[in-house]
Formats: structure tokens, sequence, C-alpha cells
């Protein structure tokens, strides 16, 4: 094999060490640097993420591979005082990159691919996550909807249809697949436009379902719409074109409510929730979906920047306990995150759900109501990863019990 010979994506794969064959196998996620492609200040924790990295005994820092794109640092041995050693993907400690207090560990660019190479060789940390190196725009990411029609191994037709136009004339498409006349799952994302990530979590899960997993497609039909604001989704704001919160549009209680904080009568505030219920298109669309025959459960995606939490409500509190000790068992052990609280990070799983004392009390109702906040509002793609992850390992494994609760 010939010095010019690399893996696809990046790392020369002759004259390897062992540890630096493991790193070329492993060289999926995008080492980060202040670049072109990325359009953000260079102050604060940003201006830290340059791929600049050599050897530094001092510091117990030794790099065993590097980019052939690059030439940044791709797999770094860190050891530390306590004799301890870790095969690390990231340049600097998380902590060192805490310039605020209280700023979430999810912030700093890089953190999450920081241990992901060893993660995927010793633990299989990712396993629905895909790594996106720049946010699609509306029409991109709608086109990869369109295309889950034709995509191979599809274990039923799939249908892409254009539900209706959004509050700036975009086109909101939902896919459908499954027995149409069975029970129906339903998942929708980017009903707030800055909580945008998940998005690819959903696709994700829609390819997994229309490949035959996790759901038996002759006897259940799913819905997904993976963005529903596509107005907020292009501009990173919580709104739609209309300045209204479309998380608001359809409350039970909406003549009553007047907001979290205050009373909230203007475009554009927080909790603004439009002039009438249901005035907004992307809330019509969405309560015409709720009226779809047959459904058995609904899963609303959003997203915060700290800590991520489950809830929701259903005919069988059991079901809704059992989906959730799942959910949190599957993430056990596979990312680490600082929350918003923490002076250290501590591994990734869920705050509260439902049936959880403390948590959100799993109600009596006819069908299964889930939603969740996944870690993200974040200005790039640093962490797709996890992110898909978190939001499919939700969608699926939530899908999965309600389907043998059946």
């Amino acid at each position: 094999m010939s010095d010019r010979e690399t893996n696809g994506i990046g790392v020369r794969r002759s004259d390897l060490s062992p540890a630096r064959a493991v790193a070329a196998a492993l060289d999926t996620c995008n080492w980060y640097r202040n670049s072109s492609d990325i359009d953000e200040p260079g102050v604060g924790h940003y201006a830290y993420r340059e791929v600049v990295c050599d050897d530094d005994p001092a510091a117990g820092r030794k790099v065993l591979a590097r980019s052939t794109v690059t030439g940044g640092a791709m797999w770094i041995e860190e050891r530390f005082e306590s004799g301890g050693v870790i095969l690390a993907y990231d340049l600097f400690s998380p902590l060192d990159l805490c310039l605020t207090e209280g700023d979430p560990w999810i912030l700093h660019r890089g953190t999450f691919s920081k241990y992901l190479p060893a993660g995927n060789r010793f633990g299989g940390t990712v396993r629905y996550g895909r790594y996106e190196n720049r946010k699609l725009s509306p029409e991109e990411l709608l086109d990869r909807v369109r295309a889950l029609a034709d995509l191979p191994g599809r274990a039923a037709d799939v249908e892409v249809r254009d539900e209706g136009r959004s509050s700036e004339d975009t086109p909101i498409l939902s896919v459908r697949f499954g027995n149409e006349a069975g029970p129906r799952f339903q998942v929708v994302s980017v009903k707030h436009g800055m909580e945008w990530e998940n998005a690819y979590g959903t696709l994700v899960t829609l390819e997994r379902l229309m490949a035959g997993e996790v759901v038996d497609l002759e006897r259940f039909c799913v819905v997904g719409v993976p963005l529903l604001n596509p107005f907020g989704y292009r501009h990173g704001c919580r709104h739609n074109a209309n300045g209204v919160d479309l998380n608001r549009q359809l409350r039970d209680d909406w003549e009553r409510f007047r907001g979290w904080s205050d009373e909230v009568v203007e475009p554009w505030t927080f909790d603004f929730k439009g002039t009438a219920r249901g005035s907004e298109p992307e809330a019509q669309i969405e309560e015409r979906l709720r009226a779809e025959p047959n459904r058995v459960c609904y899963i609303d995606a959003h997203e915060m920047a700290g800590a991520p939490i489950l809830g929701g409500s259903g005919p069988n509190p059991d079901v809704l306990q059992f989906l959730s000790e799942q959910i949190v068992g599957n993430l056990k052990n596979r990312y680490l995150i600082r929350y918003l609280t923490d002076a250290a990070p501590r591994q990734l799983t869920l705050e509260r759900y439902p049936g959880k004392e403390g948590g959100e009390a799993a109600g009596e109702a006819p069908v299964y109501s889930i939603w969740y906040e996944n870690v993200g509002q974040l200005p790039d793609v640093h962490a797709t990863a996890l992110q898909t992850d978190f939001a499919a390992e939700v969608n699926l494994t939530a899908m999965r019990c309600i389907a043998e609760s059946l």
C-alpha cells in the first residue's frame, strides 16, 4: 500500500503503529478549527478550537496520529498524575474551556468529538448518530426528506407528502409508510426553529423504521415531519415568520394562557401564542396530523442548551415508566456532558421522565403523547452525532415499547 493511499476520509493508512491504525479506522468525525466555512467569531471558547497540537511531555500529551487533510491531531494520548491514561480526540481538557461559570459543556466546540473514537472502538458509543459537516439549508434538508422515498432497502412503500405551505411559503413535508389502516405513530421535530438538530435525528429514525426495524410495518403506520418550522430553522429563531411561538398555538388552554413569565401580547415575544388558536399554517398542519385516525403515539421533539428531559402521558403509566427506563439504560456510558448547574462533566442521561418520582406524572390519556428536550440550540453542527443518537434513541425506544404493549 502506497503512502498516498488513505481510508478515504483523510488519514494515511501506511506506516502506522497499532494506535495510529486505530485512529485511521475511526477518523470519521471531522476535527474543528476556526475556518472560512464556519461563520463564527474567533472569540471566547471558539478561539480554542484550532487543530494545532504537538507532543508535550510536560503536559502528558503525545500525538499518535494526524489528519492528512489538515495536519491536525486526530488521536492524542493524555496521561495524568494519577496514572490514568486516555486516548483523546481533542486538544484541551473540557474543564480548561469552561470560560464562563455555568457555561454548558455542549457549547464548547469539539467536546463531543473528543471521546468518540475511543467510545466507538471499545463501547459502541454512536449507534444511530451521523456526523454532518455543516447545517443544511431548509431546501437541502427537504431534499433529503424527499430522497427517503427512494431509499434502498425499504421494507414498505414510502410516500413523501406535501402537507401545505409554511408561514414563509416553504413546503412542509411528511414521510408516510406502513399499514395506513393500522395503529399510527407520529413524530414531529423543529417546531421551534432554533431547536434544529432534531431534524437529523428524525431523518435517521425514519430510515430505521422504513427498513423494517423496531415496529412491524404490516401492522403499524408511521408518519414523520422532520421540519415543521422552516422559517425558524432558516433564521435560527424560535418563532415562525409571523413571530408566533408554534408550541403555544394548539394549547387546550389557549384562551387563558398568558405566557410563563408575564402577559404575552406582542409578536416575537417568547410565548406569543398568535391571534387565534390554530391560526398559523404550521399549527393547522399539526392539528390535521393529530386528527388522523388510529393514532397511538405522538412524539414532539424539542431542545434546550442544558440537561435532556423526557415527559409524556398515555393510557398505561407502566408503559411510560418502562420506556423511560429503557431509554436511560440505552444511553448509559455513551456520552459525557457538563450540565448548566455542574462544575464537572457527567454521563448524559435524562433529568426527569414519566413515572419518575419528582418528574412529570404519567396521566391517563387515550393515546401516548411523548415530548423530550434534547441538548441543542447550537450555532453549528459540532455535536450532531450525539444529538442524532439521543433523538433516535428516544424515538425508536418509545415506539418499540408502545408497539409491544398493544
